[in-house]
């Protein structure tokens, strides 16, 4: 994953600021079933019983003629490796990973169950593959309805 201060050296923006597009989208990520929250993996796990508050993801995408990023923002823990490949596996047409950034609020109270393994239970809970599946197809579609706007 690239750092985000290398923003500027990806899209090689120029002074002429014509053409330069922003768009931006926000999705829902709050799970329809209850599941482990994100950080209390070790303690029995924890699971959310209600909802108080929704959790999102929120995409800027940036694009001047054909160069383009997109700066993901979810309201998980962490984004896992395992996440992260997901969504580089249905990037829609015109997008490589190296164009994807992603930031995480690291909140305690999100969806969990992202991450295979021992360590991936202690901080996240059970694994589920469908809730990875999930998650990317959250982040997929808010990529493509940021390009939209």
């Amino acid at each position: 994953n690239k750092r985000l201060d290398s923003l500027q050296s990806a899209l090689q923006l120029s002074t002429d600021t014509s053409g330069f597009e922003v768009g931006w989208a926000v999705v829902n990520l709050t799970p329809e079933e209850v599941g482990p929250l994100a950080g209390y993996g070790a303690r029995k796990p924890k699971e959310w019983t209600a909802i108080h508050d929704s959790a999102f993801v929120r995409t800027l995408v940036l694009r001047q003629g054909s160069r383009q990023v997109a700066v993901v923002t979810a309201d998980l823990l962490v984004i896992h490796p395992e996440l992260s490949r997901r969504v580089w596996e249905q990037l829609p047409a015109g997008w490589s990973k190296s164009q994807i950034y992603f930031t995480a609020t690291h909140t305690h109270s999100g969806p969990g169950g992202w991450a295979p393994g021992l360590v991936g239970k202690l901080f996240s809970g059970p694994y589920d593959p469908q809730i990875v599946d999930w998650l990317a197809t959250q982040i997929i579609t808010s990529i493509h309805e940021a390009q939209a706007n």
